[in-house]
C-alpha cells in the first residue's frame, strides 16, 4: 500500500519542480531530461516561429526519474521476456522497409515519446485509469534493416553512439517475426497489437502476412500514421491528427517536409511532449541528412524542416559550426565512396530498397516494382563484378517485374547534387522507360552516354539508363508515377 504522506506531498513536489524549471532554476533530478532545455526561451521561440504550435509545459513535465532512452530500450527488451506481453496491448512503431535513418529514428523517437507519456501518467496518477492502462501496455519500435547489413550503416552507428546506444539495441523485424522467433510467441500472447506507421502510410503485405500469422486479424489494428510520401489511401479509418501525411498529390507530387523526423518533432510538441536530448540528437542528425543540411541546391528541405531545426538547435545549444560538423560526420559516413565501391551489386541494391505493387484497374493483374537508391554514379556502379547476373538474381529473389535504380551523388566537377536512373523491365512490360522520358514536367531524362552495352535481351529483360535533369524528383515523386503507369498499362 502506498505511503499516505507521499500521496499528499508528491503533487506539490511536482508543481514546485515545474515552477522552478519554468523560471530556469535547475534541480539535480531534472538534469537527465533537461540538461540543455530552457523552457521560457523555448516557449517564446516556438510561439514566434509557428503560431499554430505551442508547448504545453504544464502537461508535459516529467518528475525526476531515470526514464532515459536506455531505459526505453530496457523496457521493450524486458517486455519480450518473462511473459511481458501476455494480456497486454502491444504498441508497434514501424518505419518503412527501406530502413533508412529517417524510418528507424522516427519510429524510435515516437515510440520513446509514447512510452514517456504513458510513464508520466503512471507517476502522476498511480491509481488513475491512464495508469492502469499503462501497466498493460508495451511500446516497441521495429526496424526493417537486415542484421547482415547493420555493419554497413555507419551513420546509424554514429547517431546511436551519441545517445549511448548501439546497433544491438535495435529490434529487427526479421528476428522479431520469424517463424522460429521466441519474440513471435511472446507477441501472440498479447490482447491486441496497435501499429503506428512512420515514414510510410500503408502496412506492407509482407509485414501484414507475418503479423497475421501469429495474431487474429481482429486483434491487429493500424492506429496512427506519420509520413511524407504520397497517400496510398490505405487505413482510411484513420483521420484527423492521427493521420499526418505531409504530401501534395498530383500535379505537384511534392513532399511538404524533407524528413519524417520533422513530422515526429511536430507531433511530439503538439501532443504536449518535451523534446529531450535523447530525442533531439537523433532527430537533428536525420533531418540534416535528409535535407543535406538545408542545401538549397538539393531541393530537399522545406520551411517546416527549417523551423524544427531551429528549435532543436536551441534545445541542444548548438551553433552553426557544430551543426555543420555533425552533418559532415554523418554525410561522409553514409556516402563514403570506399564503402559503396566495396559493396556487391546485391548489397548496393538492398541498402535502401522499397517494393510497390501496382494493380491494373481493368484486368486486376498485379505487377511488382522495386526501387533502389544508390549513392554512386552509374558508371562506377557498372564497374562492379557480375552486374547483369546479380541484378537478375536480385529481381528474382525480390519477386519483382521491374527494377528502378535511382542514383544520387555530388558531382566532382560541379560540386552539385546529381541524379541518374536505370530502369530494368521484363520484356513483356517494357514500355515504362518511354513513358518516363515523355512524362511532361517531371524527370527531364536524357540518355546516359557512359552506360556500358550489356545484353539483357537474352534473359528476357530490357534495360535503359538516363541522366535525370530534375533533381527534385526522388523516389517519393517517381514511385507514384511508375505505379500509376502500371495500374493503367499492365499487359500480361
Amino acid at each position: 500500500m502506498p505511503n499516505p504522506v507521499s500521496i499528499i506531498i508528491s503533487p506539490y513536489c511536482s508543481i514546485l519542480l515545474q515552477v522552478l524549471l519554468f523560471h530556469g532554476i535547475k534541480t539535480t533530478g531534472w538534469s537527465l531530461y533537461f540538461p540543455l532545455l530552457k523552457p521560457h526561451n523555448n516557449l517564446a521561440r516556438t510561439r514566434n516561429i509557428h503560431s499554430t504550435r505551442h508547448l504545453k509545459m504544464s502537461s508535459c513535465m516529467l518528475p525526476p526519474t531515470s526514464s532515459s532512452l536506455k531505459d526505453f530500450v530496457q523496457h521493450y527488451k524486458s517486455s519480450l521476456n518473462d511473459g511481458g506481453c501476455a494480456n497486454k496491448v502491444v504498441n508497434l512503431f514501424l518505419g518503412n522497409e527501406a530502413a533508412d535513418a529517417d524510418s528507424i529514428f522516427s519510429a524510435f523517437c515516437y515510440g520513446y515519446h509514447s512510452w514517456l507519456k504513458a510513464n508520466q501518467n503512471q507517476i502522476h496518477n498511480p491509481s488513475s485509469v491512464h495508469s492502469s492502462t499503462w501497466r498493460k501496455e508495451v511500446f516497441i519500435p521495429l526496424t526493417f534493416v537486415k542484421a547482415a547489413d547493420l555493419s554497413l550503416r555507419a551513420e546509424l552507428q554514429i547517431i546511436l553512439n551519441k545517445v549511448d546506444l548501439n546497433t544491438r539495441d535495435l529490434l529487427l523485424a526479421e528476428q522479431f517475426l520469424s517463424s522460429t522467433s521466441i519474440n513471435s510467441s511472446k507477441i501472440a500472447e498479447a490482447d491486441k497489437v496497435c501499429i503506428t506507421l512512420l515514414d510510410h502510410n500503408a502496412l506492407s503485405p509482407q509485414f501484414e502476412s507475418s503479423i497475421l500469422g501469429i495474431m487474429n486479424r481482429e486483434k491487429v489494428e493500424v492506429v496512427e500514421i506519420i509520413d511524407h510520401h504520397c497517400d496510398e489511401q490505405a487505413h482510411i479509418h484513420i483521420q484527423g491528427r492521427k493521420r499526418r501525411i505531409a504530401f501534395e498529390s498530383e500535379p505537384s507530387l511534392k513532399a511538404l517536409t524533407g524528413s519524417c523526423c520533422t513530422l515526429v518533432h511536430e507531433a511530439i510538441v503538439e501532443d504536449g511532449g518535451v523534446i529531450t536530448r535523447d530525442m533531439a540528437v537523433p532527430l537533428l542528425g536525420v533531418i540534416l541528412l535528409d535535407t543535406l543540411n538545408m542545401d538549397p541546391a538539393a531541393h530537399k528541405g522545406t520551411d517546416r524542416d527549417q523551423i524544427v531545426l531551429n528549435e532543436i538547435k536551441g534545445t541542444l545549444n548548438m551553433d552553426s559550426s557544430k551543426i555543420n560538423t555533425f552533418f559532415d560526420e554523418l554525410s561522409n559516413a553514409k556516402t563514403d565512396p570506399k564503402l559503396w565501391e566495396s559493396l556487391t551489386v546485391c548489397e548496393s541494391l538492398r541498402f535502401d530498397y522499397k517494393k510497390f505493387p501496382a494493380v491494373n484497374r481493368c484486368s486486376g493483374n498485379t505487377i511488382s516494382i522495386g526501387f533502389s537508391s544508390v549513392l554512386l554514379p552509374i558508371d562506377r556502379f557498372c564497374e562492379k563484378q557480375r552486374l547483369k547476373e546479380e541484378i537478375l538474381d536480385y529481381m528474382n529473389n525480390c519477386g519483382i517485374d521491374c527494377l528502378v535504380i535511382m542514383f544520387f551523388f555530388i558531382h566532382k566537377q560541379s560540386n552539385q547534387p546529381t541524379r541518374e536512373l536505370i530502369v530494368v523491365e521484363r520484356a513483356s512490360t517494357a514500355r515504362l522507360s518511354a513513358h518516363l522520358v515523355n512524362h511532361v514536367g517531371s524527370l527531364e531524362l536524357t540518355p546516359h552516354t557512359r552506360f556500358p552495352s550489356i545484353d539483357f535481351n537474352s534473359v528476357g529483360c530490357v534495360v535503359s539508363a538516363f541522366n535525370q535533369g530534375n533533381i527534385k524528383f526522388s523516389r517519393k515523386q517517381v514511385a507514384p508515377i511508375v505505379v500509376e503507369y502500371f495500374e493503367k498499362n499492365i499487359d500480361h
